[in-house]
């Protein structure tokens, strides 16, 4: 079912030496066909070396849906998102959100922002 994965060491370094994001890793293992969170987990932790919880998984599957979802409508960065519309669709993503910040800390999400932003 799963595809070959790149070489990483333990660290999730790919061959060429830099570090795959735990988002990434989230997306290479939608990609392989992986949507449960278990097995989502143990997909990151044996191709990559990234522990992640369950939590963090389905919201960052999620997070890659919706954004993959605004990407093929065409507006990722631009003039209208259909992603934050209205203030319903903010909500939506802040509740997407909240088990990453249970399970990071609020501080972490913070610079998390700060790198994305």
């Amino acid at each position: 079912m799963a595809a070959k994965s790149r070489a990483t060491d333990n660290q999730g370094r790919e061959s060429g030496g830099q570090a795959i994001s735990k988002a990434e890793a989230i997306r290479q293992a939608l990609a392989n066909g992986i949507e449960s969170p278990s097995e989502g987990v143990e997909f990151v932790k044996r191709e990559f070396g990234i522990d992640l919880s369950p939590t963090h998984f389905s919201a960052g599957k999620s997070l890659a849906k919706k954004m993959a979802e605004a990407k093929s409508q065409g507006n990722i960065r631009g003039r209208s998102n259909p992603y934050f519309s209205n203030n319903a669709d903010l909500i939506e993503a802040m509740e997407v959100m909240k088990p990453l910040v249970a399970s990071l800390g609020v501080e972490k999400v913070k610079r998390l922002a700060e790198l994305l932003g």
